[in-house]
């Protein structure tokens, strides 16, 4: 009874936060104690996942695109204060805007944190814990803090996943995709 309850409470939680997205594809999954501040400033694609505790700022606008996992307690903020000011310190009152664009099937690892003005291209992945404070190229593996660039995922291999529409998320609702916790030790 009690699973049922806070199965209720998270799918209205979600329901009531995703309404309030400028816009949203299909398959939206917002787990527990997710925040999005400047909700009407946020658009989301297709089958995307946000874990749990993450945390965004679409006060500069944030568009993330279809197939987009963020693991827990992500951070991606598109304002900051405007600390080169002559009005007062630390910084005035004025807000500095910047967009930021996560591209398609691209997965951003546990505690992230994505700075104003970023760009994650198409298919790339961000290691946890990293802060990403410039754009990422397509298919970029980063890690870090500032993150850097560690490698690149196989490009044909990506290339036919992607054309063949093999979403994560849209095969695991679709019961395709079962997940594997074999691991190998």
């Amino acid at each position: 009874m009690l699973r049922e309850v806070k199965a209720l409470v998270k799918r209205l939680y979600s329901m009531r936060t995703a309404s309030k997205l400028a816009a949203k594809g299909r398959g939206l999954f917002l787990e527990r104690l997710v925040v999005i501040d400047f909700p009407g400033r946020v658009s989301v694609g297709d089958w995307v996942y946000v874990g749990p505790r993450c945390y965004f700022n679409g006060m500069g606008t944030f568009c993330i695109g279809s197939g987009v996992i963020f693991g827990p307690d992500v951070k991606v903020l598109t304002a900051n204060h405007n600390y080169d000011s002559e009005v007062a310190l630390p910084y005035d009152n004025k807000h500095v805007l910047k967009r930021v664009i996560i591209e398609d099937n691209v997965w951003i690892g546990s505690s992230a944190i994505i700075l104003p003005g970023v760009r994650v291209g198409e298919g790339a992945i961000v290691g946890a814990g990293a802060v990403v404070a410039k754009d990422v190229p397509r298919l970029a593996i980063v890690a870090g803090n500032p993150a850097r660039i560690l490698k690149y995922r196989n490009e044909e291999v990506y290339d036919q996943l992607a054309s063949d529409g093999k979403m994560y998320i849209k095969l695991k609702s679709e019961g395709k995709l079962i997940p594997d916790y074999s691991g190998s030790l």
